[in-house]
């Protein structure tokens, strides 16, 4: 049961980061929760879980339920099986969750040694040298993890192995899409650490004061939300949107006072 308690925190600590991006509110969390300790902890890829079972474990009444796990399986963040009985009715559902990774021989962490260039950056883009051999992949076991979370697989590790040769070749698609997936995982990371702190910060030689609301791509920039604007002593409500071309720009000015 120890082992089986370990490998129930990583994989909790990975999927509570992989949802700070997917923006669920505290009754899907708890839901969440509950289907993670039904099949993880108990080596389970899937439980059977009826509804009197998940008012029990959550509090929660029977509409909230329902309507929680219908909006968890939209998002795609669990799955939904529908169990028939042996007279081919409907009995109760199994339900999975989908950022639960395959389990399989060999690991993100232990491919990842395999890319190169891991102290370097990028510099031109638009060079023919091999762009692996140019950037760090930061985050590239928690590309890998993401990418087969929940899907259908039937070799994981070759899967995983065959995406960073696909990068040490320099193959410019699958570079691009780990490059928009970094981005979006780093935008996430910084909004969640600033989330709703008060911040003064200088942009253009105008000192705004507020809250900070939210950081999202938007065609190919940064746009920093900031609720409330003190302006010669005076307080307001609106909203302010700040325009950054980078995201170091955005952890430069949020290093500001708060």
């Amino acid at each position: 049961m120890q082992d089986n308690y370990n490998t129930f925190i990583q994989d909790a600590k990975l999927i509570l980061e992989m949802l700070e991006c997917r923006a669920i509110d505290h009754y899907e969390f708890v839901m969440v929760m509950i289907l993670l300790k039904q099949t993880v902890l108990f080596k389970k890829k899937s439980d059977g879980i009826s509804l009197s079972q998940w008012v029990k474990f959550s509090g929660l009444s029977k509409n909230k339920i329902v309507s929680t796990l219908e909006v968890l399986r939209k998002k795609k963040i669990i799955h939904k099986h529908r169990q028939k009985g042996s007279n081919g009715g409907h009995t109760y559902s199994r339900y999975s969750l989908t950022l639960v990774p395959q389990k399989n021989k060999g690991s993100a962490s232990e491919v990842q040694g395999l890319v190169p260039g891991k102290d370097t950056q990028v510099t031109d883009h638009t060079s023919n040298q091999r762009e692996s051999e140019r950037f760090a992949f930061e985050f590239l076991e928690r590309y890998l993890y993401e990418i087969t979370a929940g899907r259908k697989i039937n070799n994981i590790e070759a899967y995983q192995a065959s995406i960073i040769e696909k990068m040490e070749s320099g193959h410019k698609g699958t570079i691009r899409n780990y490059l928009k997936w970094e981005t979006e995982y780093k935008t996430c990371a910084i909004r969640s650490k600033h989330y709703g702190k008060m911040k003064t910060i200088i942009v253009n030689d105008t000192e705004i004061t507020g809250t900070i609301e939210d950081l999202k791509s938007l065609d190919g920039k940064l746009i920093l939300s900031v609720r409330g604007e003190r302006k010669e002593g005076e307080y307001h409500g609106a909203v302010t949107t700040i325009s950054f071309q980078s995201l170091e720009q955005v952890e430069t000015i949020l290093g500001g006072k708060e």
